[in-house]
């Protein structure tokens, strides 16, 4: 039972589902297609809330980098970065890499995961 917690400030994507992945850096027991998954937001708070419950589909290693985003299959077109950024829910692929930096710092190694 995968439990993810999100900021407020995309709860109400993933509520809404216009958010449909998300991008977290590797778990010790990775989510796998199939399992059924459980979005919060306020995890370990008095307010916390249910948002979804969904079916993850897939799972996408992802490297993030000063200059770039890369898959297995290689570096992401400007093109696909900003796909990415903006079904994260950022604005552009500026600021989901400087959020990624500030909170995770770059290089950072996860995983996408798509529901």
């Amino acid at each position: 039972m995968p439990a993810l917690n999100y900021q407020r400030r995309f709860a109400p994507l993933v509520k809404h589902e216009v958010k449909r992945s998300t991008l977290r850096p590797k778990r010790k027991r990775p989510i796998k297609p199939g399992e059924i998954l459980y979005h919060f937001t306020g995890q370990r708070t008095k307010h916390c809330v249910r948002l979804l419950e969904s079916i993850c589909k897939k799972t996408t290693p992802m490297w993030l980098k000063e200059r770039g985003a890369k898959k297995q299959q290689g570096w992401l077109t400007p093109h696909e970065r900003q796909m990415l950024a903006m079904g994260e829910g950022f604005r552009d692929w500026p600021e989901m890499r400087d959020w990624f930096r500030d909170r995770y710092g770059l290089p950072f190694e996860g995983v996408l995961i798509e529901w």
